[in-house]
């Protein structure tokens, strides 16, 4: 109990929250980015669009997770692009490929 009370007080002032942050980020590996990936696309463009593209690929670089869909073989288009932060989860960008 101490020792969140001295945690506590030690950020106190700070304009920033702070709280706990896991070592390897909130999406540590490839499988965390494409699920959270699949989750926030399927929201914003559908369900039956997003299972379309599957697999999902993730790739990162600099701390941020870059993840893509494929185009459905036979069709012509774009796949969904969404850049996660690998630290906080944070969508940094998202488009559907035209």
């Amino acid at each position: 109990m101490v020792g969140v009370l001295l945690l506590t007080s030690a950020h106190a002032g700070s304009d920033e929250p702070h709280g706990w942050q896991p070592a390897g980020g909130f999406v540590p590996d490839e499988r965390t980015a494409v699920r959270v990936a699949e989750v926030l696309l399927g929201r914003i463009y559908g369900e039956s669009a997003i299972q379309s593209e599957k697999p999902f690929r993730a790739t990162l670089t600099n701390g941020v997770w870059t993840v893509k869909g494929n185009v459905p073989e036979g069709l012509h288009g774009g796949a969904a692009v969404i850049k996660i932060s690998k630290k906080t989860c944070e969508v940094l960008f998202v488009i559907h490929e035209q």
